[in-house]
């Protein structure tokens, strides 16, 4: 290969040299594919992977969001250490879905009334620090 020749003359080299001069056209634009490519090298904006999507925004109804509770789990303890159970709704037919308290070895009915007393984390007000 000459000194100093790019890639894309090489290739188009190639190509005639190959060819009996049907599809000429086509193999032009090679060469010019492999010189397009080597010219974007360089060129890192316009690489897919380096620029972020584009923003865009799904709008839905709102009753898309909404969903259906079936499971909380719940702690008691601290950070360092404690016990973790369970609250699950049964599959059933609508309307005879029971919840119980699953924790450990013991299974017992629950109340969705419940809820914000059992589930959610805090010091009672009712009892000293």
């Amino acid at each position: 290969a000459p000194a100093g020749a790019s890639a894309a003359a090489l290739a188009n080299k190639e190509l005639e040299d190959e060819g009996d001069g049907a599809g000429d056209e086509e193999k032009s634009n090679v060469g010019a594919n492999v010189e397009a490519a080597q010219d974007d090298k360089s060129d890192k904006a316009k690489s897919p992977l380096s620029s972020p999507p584009e923003p865009y925004t799904v709008v839905r109804e709102p009753r898309y969001y909404e969903y259906e509770l079936k499971g909380i789990v719940a702690h008691t303890g601290t950070a360092d250490s404690g016990h973790y159970y369970s609250f699950i709704q049964e599959r059933g037919a609508a309307g005879t879905k029971q919840w119980f308290e699953f924790n450990d070895k013991d299974v017992l009915p629950f109340s969705t009334d419940a809820i914000p007393k059992e589930c959610f984390g805090g010091v009672d007000a009712d009892t000293p620090p």
